[in-house]
């Protein structure tokens, strides 16, 4: 597991709204946008337990922003 992201979500302001976007060589939304504590759990059950493949940050960013 990731533990900045594990992180980030368990010391999230409540009230903030995160969602979660995997990127290899296309991008995935694991996460629409929810607001935090209510939805932690999920969250975090949906952060990726591994890395690995290709960087196209690009994608990634390209997917974040539909996310919202």
């Amino acid at each position: 597991m990731n533990h900045d992201a594990y992180s980030y979500i368990t010391g999230a302001i409540q009230g903030t709204y995160i969602g979660i976007v995997t990127f290899s060589s296309s991008a995935t939304t694991r996460q629409a946008m929810v607001r935090v504590p209510e939805n932690e759990e999920t969250l975090l059950a949906n952060l990726p337990r591994s890395v690995g493949g290709m960087t196209c940050i690009s994608c990634g960013l390209r997917r974040g922003i539909t996310v919202y």
